[in-house]
């Protein structure tokens, strides 16, 4: 379970978040929260972050002999997390480095993005890395998982590349994506479940719906 004290300062920080919004493909628009890892984030947020991943994740982390996130905001939480307990750090990047010993993810399109900021593809360099070190098993923690789509790509390239899969977590989760991932096979964990509260924009509120264990 998670201590109300850190519920306190996420749903207080999460929901202050200003909602804006972009442009579809088909010319719809839909909704997207400005969290505090991306705009102001008070020491406790990241703190609070923290230590719910850590009791969510203690097995996982216990069984990891990595820590693996996909750019960029994840960054900001995995770090600190591979640095408190003495794992490597792997990053997956939206830039193709242009050198052989990277590995390509296919990166699933979502319907209502009308561009990435970057490639379609993903890459990754560090699990040469870890092959040289001869350690198996790598624990994914992301930002946000929604559709899983990429995600799941994520976990084909690793498993393809001979790793394990310790474990999958998130801090935020929205639509079906933990769902769909558990439906493949493993088990995603989300700290916090984010919805989008309002009929228009004006009206639009980030809402913490439910914290894992609850």
């Amino acid at each position: 379970m998670i201590p109300d004290s850190i519920k306190e300062v996420l749903r207080r920080e999460t929901e202050n978040s200003p909602v804006t919004e972009f442009e579809g493909d088909e010319g719809g628009k839909y909704p997207y929260t400005i969290l505090p890892m991306e705009s102001f984030a008070l020491p406790e947020y990241f703190s609070a972050i923290r230590e719910g991943l850590k009791i969510m994740l203690k097995d996982e982390i216990e069984k990891a002999d990595a820590i693996l996130s996909i750019e960029a905001k994840a960054y900001l939480i995995t770090t600190s997390l591979a640095e408190e307990f003495n794992l490597p750090h792997i990053a997956v990047r939206k830039r193709d480095y242009r050198i052989k010993d990277q590995v390509v993810i296919k990166r699933e399109k979502k319907k209502h993005r009308k561009a990435y900021a970057g490639s379609e593809n993903l890459y990754c360099v560090g699990l040469n890395k870890l092959k040289e070190l001869n350690l198996k098993r790598i624990l994914i923690v992301e930002d946000m998982i929604s559709g899983g789509g990429t995600l799941l790509g994520t976990i084909k390239a690793i498993e393809d590349e001979g790793f394990e899969i310790a474990g999958i977590g998130t801090v935020y989760e929205r639509g079906d994506g933990v769902k769909k991932i558990n439906k493949a096979g493993y088990e995603a964990k989300g700290l916090m479940r984010l919805e989008i509260e309002g009929d228009k924009r004006e009206n639009w509120r980030p809402v913490v719906t439910g914290f894992y264990g609850d």
